[in-house]
């Protein structure tokens, strides 16, 4: 059976994450931001200050310092992340939420490296999720369907357009594109016949 066979429910993956403690947040690496570029500043340069963020897969609040305390809210399914962010980091919100459940009104909505962890069949629903409480929407994550994998957790990375057209269907269109390659992956095995760029894409609320 190859990754595209399967359909877990995201109650079923719930269940992993909340006994996941603080791995999968981020690669073993030994640093906070194996990315190896500026993340916080890259999101500022797409996101105005002005604007309320809500975080949906906010693990233990690693990118709330990007955002002033009175304009972020993270939101996490594991208990284990929100309890460390919120000793780490007592000024920011951080909350954690069950599967499906819905999220407070925000300018944005930010998914960071967080849709791809959503099976196929629960895209449209994720997508729906994200739109419902804000006029933009922030993904960005590795877009490549290359990368998919089985295990724990599966990995089920997606095209570019596999996100325009969903989130086409919430009456939202892509504004903005910005690639940066993941240092972590730009070497071998990992940049051998996929894209190693972070893909990020800022919609926006058709009026």
């Amino acid at each position: 059976m190859s990754i595209d066979d399967l359909s877990p429910s995201v109650e079923s993956l719930a269940s992993f994450w909340e006994n996941a403690g603080l791995d999968y947040i981020i690669p073993n690496t030994g640093s906070e931001f194996p990315e190896g570029f500026d993340l916080l500043g890259v999101l500022r340069q797409l996101i105005p200050s002005e604007m309320s963020v809500v975080e949906i897969g906010c693990g233990y609040g690693r990118l709330c310092s990007t955002f002033a305390p009175d304009k972020y809210q993270g939101f996490d399914i594991n208990p284990k992340a929100i309890a460390h962010g919120k000793s780490r980091f007592p000024n920011y919100n951080l909350n954690l939420i069950k599967p499906w459940e819905s999220l407070p009104k925000s300018d944005l909505t930010l998914a960071y490296c967080t849709a791809f962890h959503i099976p196929d069949n629960e895209l449209g629903r994720f997508l729906k999720l994200l739109s419902s409480s804000s006029d933009a929407v922030l993904i960005a994550e590795l877009m490549d369907r290359r990368w998919r994998r089985e295990g724990n957790p599966p990995i089920f990375n997606r095209e570019p357009e596999e996100y325009v057209t969903g989130m086409l269907a919430e009456n939202f269109f892509l504004t903005n594109i910005l690639k940066l390659p993941y240092q972590r992956y730009d070497c071998e095995p990992w940049n051998i016949n996929r894209d190693i760029r972070l893909t990020f894409h800022l919609y926006k609320r058709f009026k």
